[in-house]
């Protein structure tokens, strides 16, 4: 095995496992883990999008993230909330 394939197999991976979670939790999106808080899947799944593509678009491509409108509730440092306006799951 090359090291790309090990490496395509190990994305495959993590996205099929992330995505098993995220369809898990699609009936609650905005419940939080814990009583104490912490990022519900909305939050977690769009920090995962601006991430791929912060990694992608502009470390790989030399391109902006193709998700602007996503920054503001997504990016690091963003606190999740249970009453924000998110976009959708789908």
């Amino acid at each position: 095995m090359k090291t790309t394939d090990f490496i395509k197999l190990a994305l495959e991976n993590s996205t099929n496992w992330a995505m098993g979670l995220i369809n898990d939790m699609k009936d609650a999106p905005l419940v939080q883990p814990t009583p104490n808080g912490g990022n519900h899947t909305t939050w977690v799944l769009g920090h995962i999008v601006r991430a791929e593509s912060d990694l992608l678009d502009g470390f790989i491509l030399g391109q902006p993230n193709r998700f602007p409108e996503l920054k503001d509730q997504f990016d690091m440092g963003t606190t999740p909330t249970a009453d924000g306006d998110y976009p959708s799951i789908d």
